[in-house]
């Protein structure tokens, strides 16, 4: 099994320095100059879309090589068309508007290209609601990020409790930025952690050889985000001070807090005396 490093993100891994300019609406921007009054943006992610556009830098040829530029920039349209933006750019146009963005940053590596459309102002309630589409800005950014190809990365994966948004509840097949909060929270589910860590064949992948079953929680512990420790349906858990059994003194420098989520369901029969943690349990880590 290989484990993820905490640091991995395939997000956007953005330098901390910003371009020199970005395209907006017909033209090149300085970074800095590109400002919005904080109450545009209060509606303009309902009906906002944007592509994601990597490319690529040949180091031997010196050449920036764009992926599916075209196609990505004619979903771009289609989906303005979907949310009923009024597109005032062509494919053609916005093709131009990328090139002579990246030729003005002298991109030297890889980059992503994003380009964005939202309300004109930021929109409003009546505006999200209309039936004819409605005016738009249009930014287009290019950062730098290093392509993660060959690093060995690894996601976390489980089976999601939320379900694919369809397309009679929103329009999934369009870049819509409200659509992603379904991915989120599923990606977020993902991150938790994992159920248990007392499985067998972990002891020929995931643990090193000859590690002691009392220290595997606390070994887990330091890879995962979390760990469910479902004991508490079980019987009751004890912080055992001599770092037997279940482990738990030996997570964490300060404790560890443990959830368990009320609403699972085991084949056994449930804790009926004493106190059960249900919620969360504190655990002192061997101290007071």
């Amino acid at each position: 099994m290989t484990h993820t490093d905490q640091h991995q993100t395939f997000s956007p891994d953005f330098e901390k320095s910003a371009p020199a300019y970005l395209w907006w609406n017909g033209r090149r921007v300085p970074w800095a100059s590109a400002t919005v009054h904080l109450t545009s943006t209060f509606w303009s992610g309902v009906t906002a879309i944007f592509e994601g556009i990597m490319s690529y830098w040949n180091e031997e040829q010196h050449e920036l090589y764009i992926w599916q530029l075209d196609a990505h920039l004619r979903r771009l349209l289609r989906s303005q068309k979907l949310m009923r933006q009024a597109s005032p750019y062509s494919v053609a146009e916005l093709t131009d508007a990328v090139v002579d963005l990246v030729r003005a940053l002298d991109v030297s590596g890889d980059t992503y290209i994003f380009p964005y459309c939202y309300p004109q102002g930021g929109g409003n309630f009546e505006s999200s609601t209309s039936a004819t589409p409605q005016p738009v800005d249009i930014a287009i950014t290019a950062r730098p990020n290093a392509s993660h190809l060959g690093k060995g990365w690894v996601r976390s994966a489980c089976v999601s409790s939320y379900t694919r948004i369809a397309d009679n509840v929103m329009p999934p097949r369009v870049k819509n930025i409200a659509n992603y909060r379904n991915s989120n929270l599923a990606m977020a589910e993902a991150r938790i952690g994992i159920s248990g860590w007392r499985y067998p064949n972990w002891r020929r992948s995931f643990y090193p050889t000859g590690l002691r079953q009392a220290v595997e929680l606390a070994y887990a512990s330091e890879r995962m985000t979390s760990i469910e420790v479902n004991g508490s349906f079980y019987g009751l858990l004890q912080d055992d001070p001599k770092g037997q059994g279940v482990g738990l003194p030996l997570v964490g420098s300060a404790g560890a807090l443990v959830a368990f989520p009320s609403h699972m369901i085991h084949g056994v029969t449930p804790v009926t005396h004493g106190r059960r943690y249900t919620i969360a349990s504190w655990f002192s880590a061997g101290t007071d």
